[in-house]
Order: structure tokens, then sequence, then C-alpha cells
């Protein structure tokens, strides 16, 4: 999904949930935004449209193929957008639930060969998927729009979905002008999850870039346009502004992260430690 960048992922002592009312007048305000982007400007969701969408593409399907396999695998593609990356997770041999808030979203991946994939119209942070059904959960570029009251929800319920055995992979913008983004989002997902492996990227040096020329006037047009063309399509350009960034900034130029995980095992319970139930009530007041 495009949209707001994750700011701040704050850790906090558990919250009241919010009332049932105010979730779903939440999710039909955030479905129509989306409906409405989808008339608007469907390119927008596209994952192919310029380098730096290309390379976030390319870096998580590696994260996953480092990890596990995708051959006959059973997995939720949630925030699916037209299916780019559900169809290729599908030819690699995996049997996809693709799900999307947007009915417009779900029309432009029925276009298309839907050989092994199930549409489905639902949307995080709170699904009617089955109960630990997936081998496989992705949730790319979701969790920054929502509300951060529905943080730890979107967390249980990614854990909700998957396989006590299964992977989840997650991915987000971080707004690179704020402090330690990508260590709170971190320190929130291991509420639920041991996280195997990440991906930071390092883009804030190529964003501030293409900014710069997107912000001239457009009668300047004829000489930016040229040079914004470039910058887009140029992965060798991207890299080489990544790797000065990450050398320079550091962490602080870290602009988007992906995240492979399995679900946190319960804690084994000494034996000893386990409660002796009293036979007699008036044992309780003795």
């Amino acid at each position: 999904m495009a949209g707001n960048q994750l700011k701040v992922v704050a850790i906090m002592p558990a919250t009241p949930r919010q009332p049932i009312s105010s979730r779903l007048t939440r999710r039909k305000e955030l479905q129509a935004h989306f409906e409405r982007l989808w008339l608007l400007d469907p390119e927008q969701f596209n994952p192919l449209r310029n380098c730096m969408q290309r390379e976030r593409l390319e870096r998580t399907h590696h994260l996953i193929k480092n990890h596990t396999t995708i051959q006959g695998k059973r997995a939720a593609d949630l925030g699916c957008a037209a299916g780019v990356f559900t169809r290729r997770i599908r030819d690699e041999g995996a049997f996809v639930d693709a799900v999307d808030i947007a009915e417009n979203a779900l029309k432009e991946l029925k276009k298309n060969d839907m050989a092994n994939i199930e549409a489905k119209h639902d949307a995080m942070p709170e699904t009617k998927l089955p109960d630990h059904a997936y081998d496989l959960v992705l949730c790319m570029e979701i969790i920054a729009e929502l509300t951060k009251d529905d943080y730890r929800l979107f967390f249980s319920e990614l854990a909700r979905l998957v396989k006590l055995d299964g992977f989840v992979v997650c991915s987000t913008p971080i707004d690179f002008k704020t402090q330690d983004g990508v260590e709170r989002l971190l320190e929130l997902a291991q509420t639920e999850f041991d996280i195997i492996d990440a991906f930071p990227s390092y883009h804030a040096l190529f964003i501030r870039l293409k900014g710069f020329f997107e912000s001239f006037p457009k009668w300047l047009s004829f000489i930016t346009k040229p040079i914004l063309n470039k910058l887009k399509n140029s992965k060798w350009i991207l890299l080489k502004l990544e790797k000065i960034c990450e050398c320079f900034r550091h962490n602080n130029g870290i602009s988007h992260v992906i995240f492979i995980a399995k679900l946190r095992p319960l804690p084994k319970i000494n034996p000893e430690e386990i409660p002796v139930e009293r036979l007699h009530k008036k044992q309780i007041w003795e």
C-alpha cells in the first residue's frame, strides 16, 4: 500500500482495544480512501513503477528464498494490490490467498491468470482468515497505514494466521527524519515473533534527491523530467547512492525495512513452579 510512512512505533504498556464501532469506522474510512486512490492513480500501487520499488521487491523475494521454500506452501498475501508479488510466489509453486482492502485492487488482480490464487476482500489488523492456516504470511507496506493503536493488534493478527512452524514477512517504509524507527518496529514485532533476518534499505539520500528535482516548477520540466526519469529507473544510481548514505548516515539513512520472522515459542514451565490446587476451601484462609 502507498501512503504515510511509519514515523513512530512506540512500545507502550498494553492498552484496551478500541471499541468495535470505532475500529469498524476506521476500516470503512480506510477502504473508501484506497478505493478512491485506485480509481485516481492505480500506478502508485505498482511495485515495479521505479527502481527503488523494484529493488524492495527483489530484496523481499531473496529474504524469503534464503530462509524457506515456496513450492507447495500455502501463503497469504495481505495487501496484494494487483498481485505482482502474489503471482511471483504462485509461479514458484505456492497456493495463495490474495487479500486487499480495496475491491478496485481485486478487480485489477482478477484481470490476469488466477490459477492457484483466491481473491479475498478483507483487511488488517483484523481479518476473517482461518487460524494458523498459512506456511507463509506476507504483509508488505501495511502497518504504516494503520493508527498506532492498531500496531499491537496488527502483530497479534499475523501471529494468529501463521502456522506454528511458518514464516511471516513484513516490510514498511520508515521515516528517516525520526529517531530509532527501525529499532522500535522490531521491538514491537518481537512481542509475538523471533526475528530471523532483516534487510534495511538506505535510500534516504535517493529520496531527498528525487524530492529536490520534483520540487522544481513545472515550466522547468524540460530540464528536470529527463533527470527524474534517469534517477527513478537507474538501479546503478540507486545502489551507489545507497552505499554513500549507509557510509555517512548509518542508521539515520534507513528508509525501509523488510524482516522475516517465526512465532516466538511459549516459555517452558518448570514443573516445580506449577501451582498446586488446594483440596479444601478452609485451607485457603488458614
